[in-house]
């Protein structure tokens, strides 16, 4: 595959051929000598994702793929790759040095070797070819330009992947542990006297009996004083903590919502507009020259239409290395802010993570404090409990004597019935046959015992 490399700071591309298994730190090695960027200086990313040295570049295929769908200049055919330098984002990191026209390398006409039409026609043709070398200047500064816009929106989409992460994480502490600071305040404010409220509160007279006065008895003070103490520790110096980390939140929130606000200082849709129009002037310019060399006389009115090009495309030139010094100096304060508002975005997601486990310490402990309002309710419960089996006991018991009479009096309907059939056919059979066949059997009793009931 080709690597398109685009130097975020300048804007210049290099095409480098690699494969699944070229490694990163040879691609490196090679941009070092095209670059002028030291190795261990170098920020390689792809897809946002910054590139390890003793990777293969294989280990980033579905970036690199789907990275290659937005090239620069719509060269969808290679992989483009960022390369961003170290030295460029510390804090105090010179601004760029100014770009300056280069020379242009176009020979006018000298002397009379030729005739004065001749010689006039060769200098403005000279002219028109030195607006055509401006113009390439500017289409090579214009395609620099759309790189380091490129790279711009790269770093702020980097920002952006990590600020989503911590943005994530901070709503999920907030609303697990920040709503439960202000139940552990409550909770600890009112430990003292929910305790002494216990300890005035007496206990069931059977429960006394066995040594248990107060309600307070069944909870340990002891333990639970100094969980207590400890709460308070804890909950003191994690509130401060807290506050600071919501405040630090806020702050770097505020950073990336101005960091996206924040467009290039160059308009490059117009350039690249202004650029269009510029070539068209080329155009027009080449035309009069060839009108020139077919018809001086007829043509040359437009002569003075040439030195218009010309100066126009002079000045426009001066323009777009104008703009590229601009957008050299937005991209160098554009990468040094995006470099502190990724330390400040690492620096919140570690000190997230670690109050989050504090916090998870806080609620644990806060815990054990709860047994003042679990034991209570568990004994009031226990109480409640004794009510409800002492009523179905008494409900069971009606059952039950209801049944003891009804089957009594199915008892006393058979004693009936058998003794009828015993009067109807007494005498008929000898007593073997009424015996072998257990006719003589009384009928069965049914007896109701209700036991092991409770007791109010």
């Amino acid at each position: 595959m080709t690597l398109l490399v685009l130097h975020g700071s300048t804007g210049r591309t290099y095409e480098l051929e690699s494969d699944a298994k070229t490694k990163v730190s040879k691609v490196q090695t090679a941009l070092e000598n095209l670059t002028g960027v030291p190795f261990e200086q170098q920020i390689l990313v792809i897809g946002g994702q910054k590139l390890d040295s003793d990777r293969c570049f294989g280990h980033y295929a579905e970036d690199a793929s789907d990275e290659a769908e937005g090239g620069a200049n719509e060269r969808t055919e290679a992989t483009s790759v960022f390369l961003y330098s170290k030295s460029d984002l510390q804090p105090n990191s010179l601004p760029p040095k100014p770009e300056v026209l280069p020379a242009l390398k176009v020979e006018f006409p000298r002397g009379s070797q030729t005739g004065e039409h001749e010689r006039q026609l060769g200098f403005y043709l000279a002219k028109t070819k030195r607006g055509e070398e401006q113009l390439k200047i500017c289409d090579k500064l214009l395609a620099e330009q759309e790189v380091q816009a490129l790279a711009i929106d790269s770093a702020q989409e980097n920002v952006d992947k990590h600020y989503a992460y911590i943005a994530s994480a901070y709503e999920k502490f907030q609303s697990r542990f920040l709503g439960q600071m202000e139940d552990n305040e409550r909770l600890l404010a009112n430990f003292t006297t929910e305790l002494e409220k216990l300890e005035r509160t007496e206990t069931h007279g059977a429960v006394r009996e066995s040594g248990i006065k107060t309600v307070g008895d069944l909870v340990p003070r002891a333990a639970l004083c100094e969980w207590h103490a400890q709460c308070q520790t804890m909950h003191a110096q994690f509130k401060p903590k807290a506050e600071e980390l919501s405040s630090l939140f806020r702050s770097v929130k505020q950073d990336v919502e101005a960091l996206f606000m924040t467009v290039p200082s160059v308009d490059i849709t117009k350039l690249s507009e202004r650029l269009q129009t510029n070539h068209q002037l080329l155009v027009e310019m080449f035309s009069i020259c060839e009108w020139l060399e077919k018809d001086w006389g007829m043509a040359m009115d437009h002569i003075p239409r040439v030195e218009e090009c010309s100066k126009i495309l002079e000045r426009f030139t001066k323009h777009c290395v104008d703009c590229k010094n601009a957008m050299s100096r937005c991209v160098h304060s554009q990468m040094k802010s995006v470099a502190v508002l990724q330390n400040r975005i690492s620096v919140t997601r570690n000190k997230l993570s670690a109050y989050t486990e504090v916090a998870k310490k806080i609620e644990d402990a806060c815990a054990h404090l709860r047994l003042v309002y679990r034991i209570p309710e568990a004994y009031s419960r226990c109480l409640g409990e004794v009510k409800r089996r002492a009523e179905y006991s008494q409900k069971y018991s009606q059952h039950a004597q209801k049944f003891a009479e009804r089957m009594a009096e199915l008892r006393q309907k058979e004693e009936v019935t058998r003794h009828n059939f015993e009067q109807q056919y007494d005498g008929l059979l000898p007593q073997e046959v009424i015996f072998a066949l257990n006719l003589h059997v009384a009928p069965p009793i049914c007896e109701v015992h209700v036991s092991g009931g409770d007791e109010d």
